[in-house]
């Protein structure tokens, strides 16, 4: 290997990071690298990025993933909301029954499902 292909390997957003042998630099297709004039993996992987204002554009944006944890965000404070009102419910529930107020089979059914059902979600 040359130093001029040395320096390309250097560049490469392929080679494994800390690595300084000329040997071992190499990360595409988890071989060492093997090339007589040129490395044939890196002038044919349209993945290898060269110069530093070249791989700041190559970045990934995360947007779209940041739009998705928002709206799981906003899903979980809206079951907490919920959540709330239906403990409430449940304390005044629990209320009457302290005070020795008639309450039914059905309200107290009714009332053990929509607590379970919130807790699932």
């Amino acid at each position: 290997m040359t130093v001029e292909q040395f320096e390309n390997c250097k560049q490469c957003l392929n080679r494994k990071k800390g690595v300084i042998e000329k040997e071992n630099i190499c990360n595409l297709k988890g071989k060492s690298i093997e090339f007589e004039n040129t490395c044939t993996d890196f002038n044919l992987d349209n993945r290898v990025v060269l110069g530093k204002e070249n791989k700041i554009n190559a970045i990934r944006p995360n947007f779209k993933r940041a739009k998705i944890a928002q709206l799981f965000i906003w899903i979980v404070m809206a079951l907490d909301v919920v959540s709330i009102f239906s403990s409430y419910s449940q304390y005044n529930l629990l209320k009457s029954l302290q005070n020795n107020e008639e309450v039914t089979d059905q309200m107290l059914n009714s009332n053990d499902t929509r607590q379970q059902i919130i807790g699932i979600l």
